[in-house]
């Protein structure tokens, strides 16, 4: 069963040591991690790393994958997909031109899956900084866009962008569920 994806929008390539920090609070939340592309890491994420209570099989990791897609990395053609809104100028929207994006991905559809991937992808904006970009659906945008760091909502698309701090808000929200 296919889980919550969150993407990430940036506005350049992350610098060398900005991956590297990256790849390092990857490893640093995860019981096992494989790289086997530069813009592709494959992980078990611990919930409980990044303060997610879980009552059923506390030590059980979550299956994720983070991926870079835009020019130069093995998705740019799905990058030009994700990016084609008609209608629309989403760097009006979010203050910037998205020049590549990082996508956060779980493989497993569980509310803690959920929430896993809303503080993962928190945290790595912490570090490479950029706009989340989420699905949500016409009846949870009245409390999305009450939350602070939202920054805009795509008509029609059922998109939401905003900052990190959205994203926590949003994790912590009765209604939440990643679309």
């Amino acid at each position: 069963m296919s889980g919550p994806g969150v993407s990430i929008e940036l506005a350049g390539r992350i610098p060398g040591e900005t991956e590297e920090r990256l790849r390092e609070l990857l490893v640093e939340l995860s019981d096992h991690f494989t790289q086997e592309r530069p813009d592709s890491y494959f992980m078990g994420v611990v919930p409980q790393r990044l303060g997610i209570a879980t009552a059923d099989d506390p030590d059980h990791s979550r299956p994720f994958c983070v991926s870079f897609g835009g020019p130069g990395y093995a998705y740019e053609d799905v990058f030009a997909g994700d990016h084609d809104y008609p209608d629309l100028d989403l760097g009006g929207l979010i203050g910037f031109t998205p020049a590549y994006d990082l996508h956060v991905i779980g493989t497993c559809n569980r509310q803690v899956d959920h929430v896993t991937a809303a503080m993962l992808t928190a945290s790595v904006m912490d570090i490479v900084g950029g706009v989340v970009n989420i699905e949500v659906s016409e009846r949870q945008l009245p409390a999305v866009r009450a939350l602070p760091g939202f920054l805009g909502h795509a008509d029609g698309w059922g998109r939401v962008f905003g900052s990190q701090e959205m994203l926590r808000s949003w994790a912590l929200h009765p209604g939440f569920r990643l679309g």
